[in-house]
């Protein structure tokens, strides 16, 4: 490979390659060329500011500026583009001519040029014509019909600006450590540790301190503009104050290297952009592959059927399963032509890769994105005693909710008491302080009880019928206002809420164990939920220090619906002789990025709780289409149960 395919540099573009914020100097043209007064723009603007003051996730904003241009011809925007750029050219100072010439240097070089921004083609295709860049990775608004709907179907900002860089180097075969990276605010601060070379651009005090601890290089700021601060530029890529910062939610970035369908060797080009051991000659490399495959086909299919956006199945793999990266952001890297190719090569299902094209997005709930209030949450019921139930009134005290904890005895009233104190020990909070915020716990006995609360979390085991008594005997005690959530992982919400009559007050919370440690919370939301019940969740995520994930109702929400029948499927081909243990363990870490492999997993999950959660999949909304693999059927009915049996699946499975 050559020298210039292995070095890259990214640019940063607004206040940082040119001396302007893109998308609201635009924005205002745009309406201008639309014939609205200059009173629209302020509007607009001033909305998008306000909205932000008020502690709007910048996701949402930055979802809403796009909202601007529902219903806009693709091509009509584009033309409107080109006719902005050269406004802004003709009257001078529009670049800013240091990093200018840093770019045409690297061009003279021989290295690629690639902008990344939040803006979208309409404003940085101009600006990429014009420098020469080969690259430009940025949101994309999703096009029907060749109109834009308002929504997104890929958003650049924030982190992503270094996922969307980091995807790029690998479809490309560029060494981070030979790269170079261009920012002028603490928000591009990952997207420069991303690279070996990063240059930090003006005053922005958090780069300027991390960049004279590391020795980066430093460049003169754009004339006449303050020094920032680290909250002064969000990084929605819309110009209003900074809102509070929440874990980013990574997104999948555009890799036109893996856009083109491959030429001749599906499976060659599927070994060169992926992490898979070994060469498709080896027997090995193709069950990896397949393993690979259907896992990335089935989180396609949730893109495309609209259950979940990218980003949001991104961001719940990571969290929920401690991966390297999400699936979509793999897929990316790879391609889906890419994928389909192979996937098609190897005989297996391939149509999910092919719709992502024409995938419905559901990048935002509708109400988030509509600016539905949420309600206020103060005090918080929790049904249940486990360990679970215990978990989640910990995380609710510990952010200063009182709680209410009911129990089905006065024994396990108490010995629930005592785990809420362990689990907020865990959290490394003084013992003093834990007795004082466990007075805040008050232990009940009745459902009636938990009347005034403004949430009530079920908590209590995965039982159907279990769960509905439940449910029934909540809508009868809580009052209208409160909401009803699950924390079922399994079972359809909206099943649960045929039990209340009113089920637009339903919405599924799912925690992960143990929640205290666990920042990830899938809301699931049903077809009757109402809109300020999903915005409610999702602020109230937000104040606990968790990262809300979105999805609609369906088994197995985001992460047990990808990650449990891949753990099926590797049983399966290893029980068909398709592959070893070892073998499956390294195409499952080096291939899917998962930080262990499926008999590991299996071992600490438990085979019992593995075919239990496969069994309830293929009964569930959007079941598996497998049966369960025979192989764990095997290792449960012999007691190959894993680490709690003390009977791994991993040495029972490995030649003597």
């Amino acid at each position: 490979m050559n020298d210039q395919a292995r070095r890259t540099a990214f640019f940063d573009v607004d206040e940082t390659l040119i001396t302007v914020k893109s998308m609201f100097r635009f924005l205002r043209f745009h309406l201008r060329a639309q014939g609205a007064p200059d009173s629209a723009y302020e509007e607009a603007a001033a909305n998008l500011r306000r909205r932000a003051a008020e502690g709007i996730p910048r996701e949402v904003t930055n979802r809403e500026y796009y909202g601007l241009y529902a219903g806009c011809a693709v091509e009509e925007v584009a033309r409107e583009g080109r006719a902005w750029f050269a406004q802004e050219l003709a009257a001078g100072g529009l670049f800013h001519p240091p990093v200018l010439d840093a770019l045409r240097e690297h061009r003279r070089a021989g290295d690629r040029t690639v902008l990344v921004s939040g803006s979208f083609p309409a404003c940085l295709d101009p600006v990429a014509a014009h420098v020469g860049a080969d690259v430009v990775l940025c949101s994309r608004p999703e096009i029907k019909d060749g109109r834009y709907t308002g929504e997104l179907t890929v958003a650049v900002i924030g982190d992503a600006k270094a996922v969307a860089a980091e995807a790029d180097m690998r479809a490309t075969g560029a060494d981070p450590a030979h790269c170079h990276a261009y920012g002028d605010h603490a928000s591009d601060l990952p997207l420069l540790t991303a690279v070996g070379h990063p240059h930090v651009i003006g005053d922005d005090p958090v780069l300027a301190e991390r960049g004279a601890d590391s020795g980066w290089h430093r460049m003169k700021g754009i004339a006449g503009h303050p020094p920032a601060t680290a909250t002064a530029r969000p990084t929605t890529g819309v110009a209003v104050p900074a809102v509070p910062a929440v874990p980013a939610v990574p997104a999948v970035p555009a890799v036109p290297a893996a856009a083109a369908a491959p030429a001749g060797d599906p499976l060659g080009e599927l070994a060169r952009r992926s992490g898979l051991p070994g060469t498709p000659q080896e027997p090995h490399w193709r069950t990896g592959a397949e393993l690979l495959l259907r896992y990335l086909g089935r989180a396609a299919a949730m893109v495309a059927d609209g259950y979940a956006a990218p980003e949001n199945i991104d961001t719940a793999m990571r969290l929920g399963c401690g991966m390297r990266g999400g699936p979509l952001e793999l897929l990316a890297s790879i391609g889906p032509h890419t994928a389909q190719a192979a996937s098609e090569a190897l005989g297996l299902p391939a149509g999910a890769f092919a719709r992502l094209d024409r995938a419905p997005v559901a990048a935002a709930p509708a109400s988030l994105a509509a600016g539905a209030g949420p309600r206020t949450v103060r005090e918080v019921g929790v049904v249940g005693s486990g360990t679970m139930a215990t978990g989640i009134a910990a995380v609710f005290l510990a952010s200063g909710h009182p709680v209410r904890l009911l129990a089905r005895s006065e024994q396990r009233a108490e010995a629930a008491r005592l785990a809420v104190h362990r689990a907020l020990l865990s959290t490394r909070m003084p013992r003093d302080e834990a007795d004082r915020v466990l007075e805040e716990c008050a232990t009940v006995l009745s459902a009636d009880a938990l009347a005034g609360c403004d949430l009530v979390v079920e908590a209590i085991a995965e039982d159907l019928d279990a769960k509905l008594d439940v449910m029934t005997r909540l809508d009868r005690a809580c009052g209208p206002g409160t909401i009803l959530a699950t924390t079922t992982s399994s079972l359809p919400v909206a099943r649960l809420a045929t039990a209340v009559s009113r089920p637009a007050d339903v919405i599924g919370l799912h925690f992960f164990n143990p929640a205290p440690a666990m920042n990830l919370v899938e809301v699931v939301r049903t077809d009757t939920t109402a809109a300020e019940v999903i915005a409610t969740a999702d602020a109230l995520c937000r104040s606990l220090g968790r990262t809300p994930v979105h999805c609609t109702d369906r088994a197995g929400s985001i992460v047990n619906a990808l990650l449990f029948p891949l753990l099926d499927d590797a049983a399966r081909v290893v029980g068909e002789g398709r592959g070893t243990v070892e073998e499956v363990d390294a195409a499952v870490t080096g291939g899917c990025g998962f930080p262990h492999g499926p008999f590991r997993l299996l071992d600490v999950v438990g085979t019992d709780v593995a075919l239990a959660v496969q069994q309830g999949l293929r009964r569930g909304p959007g079941g598996s289409e497998l049966d369960v693999a025979p192989l764990l059927e095997e290792l449960v009915r012999d007691g190959v149960l894993g680490i709690k049996a003390r009977r791994s699946a991993r040495q029972h499975l490995r030649p003597a």
